[in-house]
């Protein structure tokens, strides 16, 4: 029995109360043997550095193809996975690049190539940000040999998030990984750009229309293909969860002085106030 086996049959066996402490526990336990700790634990010197800023997140979604993202020169700017394709990437000039960790069904050499190609064409003072599972798969000096290297640790078994020295929840999509990371760093307002999560791609017919060729600059293998993630319940699932969690970040800032705004273009996520990129920047300059 793997750990997802062993994990289902506990809950099954006993009362949520008992089974959540449990789990609770075991992943403390889990974060003290983790040998490499203290490159979660260095995360404390990023704490309120941005304090009372804005900043730019900028996701993958179909939406980024209606963005002027020239206009965020000069911006705070955060950039995860193929948003490195875009043709602004220069302009744009992310602060932090972010990856998710690597999984299956990719194929871990040809992630490593896909993060090669990342280091080749980000702006060099970008830094990258990572969950804690990539330490097993390479050295960071094997991919990314003159980048500063964040590390963020993932549990499924903890109720935190605000904290990024310590477990916080696991993403279900990217932008789930990026929002922690910036409300620690205290800024005051994050704008979410290409944040679309439609209502599961039709692998039927053909995958979602990024801003890039998903076959010819998506080098990843598996990435896309229609037999890699999951049935329509497993997808609907993956979606909902991800909702879920999306509606959670916006509950723990609720009357706080962070908040979190949706400027992607026909994006599903209305847990969050909507506007769009050319009134904030007009805004900015009246």
């Amino acid at each position: 029995m793997d750990k997802v086996g062993l994990e289902k049959t506990l809950k099954d066996l006993l009362p949520p109360v008992f089974s959540n402490k449990f789990f609770e526990h075991f992943s403390s336990y889990q974060f003290k043997k983790f040998k490499q700790k203290d490159l979660i634990e260095e995360n404390s010197l990023l704490k309120n550095t941005k304090k009372g800023k804005r900043c730019f997140l900028i996701a993958t979604g179909p939406s980024l193809k209606l963005e002027d993202l020239n206009l965020l020169k000069g911006e705070d700017c955060y950039t995860i996975s193929n948003a490195f394709l875009h043709k602004s990437i220069k302009e744009i000039n992310p602060i932090a690049h972010f990856f998710a960790p690597y999984h299956k069904p990719l194929v871990l050499e040809n992630y490593k190539d896909w993060l090669k190609k990342s280091d080749e064409i980000l702006p060099e003072n970008t830094i990258i940000v990572t969950g804690h599972k990539n330490l097993e798969y390479f050295s960071p000096f094997e991919v990314f040999p003159n980048r500063d290297i964040k590390y963020l640790y993932f549990s499924r078994h903890t109720d935190k998030f605000l904290d990024i020295t310590k477990p916080i929840i696991p993403p279900v999509t990217g932008p789930q990984m990026m929002i922690p990371y910036l409300l620690y760093l205290g800024y005051e307002k994050i704008y979410l750009l290409g944040c679309d999560s439609t209502i599961m791609r039709d692998f039927k017919k053909a995958s979602i229309n990024h801003f890039y060729d998903t076959k010819k600059e998506d080098i990843r293998k598996n990435a896309s293909d229609k037999n890699s993630w999951g049935n329509s319940v497993e997808q609907f699932e993956s979606q909902l969860n991800q909702f879920k969690l999306y509606e959670y970040f916006a509950k723990q800032l609720k009357g706080g002085n962070q908040t979190i705004i949706n400027l992607s273009k026909d994006s599903w996520i209305d847990c969050y106030p909507f506007d769009t990129l050319e009134n904030v920047i007009n805004l900015e300059k009246k």
